[in-house]
C-alpha cells in the first residue's frame, strides 16, 4: 500500500485558476524558501477570496495567515532578544 500526499483541490471558474495544495503547504516553514513560497500561496488564494467569509478557499487563507503570523512573532522576539542584550553591553 502506497502513501499519496494528502492534497486540498480547488477549481475557480471564475479566475479560471485551479488549487492543488498538498497539505504539506500548511505546516511551518523552516526556511526563507519554504516562508517566501507560503507567502506565495497566500497571496493566490487571497486574490480569490477576498473579502467572502463564505468562500469555500477562506479557512485555507486564514490557516495561512496564521501560520506565517507565528513565524512572525517569533522573529519579532528573537530581535527584540537581540536589541537587549545589545543594550546590555551597551553596544
Amino acid at each position: 500500500m502506497s502513501s499519496l500526499p494528502i492534497t486540498f483541490d480547488y477549481n475557480d471558474a471564475i479566475m479560471n485558476h485551479h488549487f492543488h495544495l498538498p497539505i504539506a503547504v500548511f505546516k511551518k516553514p523552516e526556511t526563507e524558501d519554504e516562508s517566501k513560497s507560503l507567502e506565495s500561496v497566500l497571496e493566490k488564494l487571497i486574490d480569490v477570496v477576498r473579502d467572502d467569509e463564505s468562500h469555500s478557499l477562506a479557512i485555507a487563507s486564514k490557516l495561512l495567515v496564521t501560520t506565517l503570523s507565528v513565524m512572525i512573532l517569533k522573529s519579532i522576539k528573537i530581535l527584540a532578544m537581540i536589541f537587549q542584550i545589545l543594550k546590555w553591553y551597551n553596544i
